[in-house]
């Protein structure tokens, strides 16, 4: 997958050396090559002035700059990622508790309550829970965040037991999220602007 593909160069410019041994100009070559149509990559290095480059076109035509706004996706679940390590850090919750135990209203379907997935499973998407919710998803912008993690909370059904199998799933990292700002008793932005 594309998203894979970037992911993967953008890790290699973690180390100065390698910035230094790959020309930044060749990052839009191999972004081409792979078949990624636009985007905006920063490179920063300790021995080295940061650099961005640009290419291509948004969807509606128009030629990529600094300012062209490009949506967060997943790169979201690394900093809700951090969010939870945090109240697991501050003693909060625990990775290795049922996520029935802090949303005793969830209802997964298929499993009964003492077999619901953990925090570490919904973080590493072993908890078998879906790829998307029913409201507010990839595929629909439609309901606000409140709509959206009741539709999470009035029934899912599992995809395999958990623990068991690996599965991209939006669902659980939504639900970790919540688990946090439940228990912090704030909103998620603001335990997240709070805490990360």
């Amino acid at each position: 997958p594309v998203c894979n593909q970037i992911v993967a160069i953008l890790l290699t410019f973690f180390s100065s050396q390698v910035m230094e041994a790959l020309p930044t100009k060749k990052i839009v070559e191999l972004a081409k090559v792979r078949g990624v149509p636009s985007g905006a990559v920063g490179f920063v290095a300790l021995s080295k002035k940061p650099e961005m480059m640009v290419w291509g076109q948004n969807t509606a035509g128009e030629k990529v700059d600094e300012h062209t706004l490009f949506s967060v996706q997943s790169i979201s679940k690394l900093f809700t990622t951090i969010g939870v390590l945090q109240a697991v850090q501050d003693g909060v919750v625990n990775l290795d508790t049922s996520v029935s135990t802090y949303l005793p209203e969830l209802v997964i379907s298929n499993c009964n309550k003492k077999s619901y997935p953990t925090l570490r499973m919904l973080l590493s998407h072993a908890g078998g829970l879906p790829f998307d919710a029913t409201v507010g998803n990839n595929f629909s912008a439609d309901g606000s965040f409140e709509e959206h993690m009741k539709s999470i909370l009035s029934g899912v059904v599992l995809q395999f037991s958990p623990g068991t199998q690996k599965s991209y799933s939006n669902v659980g990292i939504d639900l970790a999220g919540y688990i946090v700002a439940r228990l912090s008793k704030k909103s998620f932005p603001d335990y997240m602007n709070s805490k990360v």
